[in-house]
């Protein structure tokens, strides 16, 4: 994510997913738009994991076992973990 944010949009964001999650400006999931980021709190109270919302349902994430994949928001995994989404503060 933060490679793709400083190619795409020359713009340098925290490294952690935490400190990610505390510089974005929170959207309903209908709001999202196109390179917002979206969260999520995998097995786990905190959040853990984060990828870069593509268009509706989808986004884009670093999977452990397959690189970098496209992913389905309505996925009932992804939906159970989910935490919220949002705009990048800049």
């Amino acid at each position: 994510v933060c490679a793709i944010y400083q190619l795409v949009y020359n713009l340098k964001i925290p490294r952690t997913t935490k400190d990610q999650f505390q510089r974005i400006n929170k959207k309903e999931r209908h709001d999202l738009k196109a390179g917002d980021l979206v969260f999520f709190a995998i097995q786990s109270n905190s959040i853990n994991h984060v990828g870069i919302f593509l268009r509706p349902n989808q986004f884009a994430h670093a999977s452990v076992s397959k690189g970098v994949v496209i992913s389905d928001l309505s996925n009932k995994y992804y939906s159970k973990y989910y935490v919220s989404g949002g705009e990048v503060l800049k």
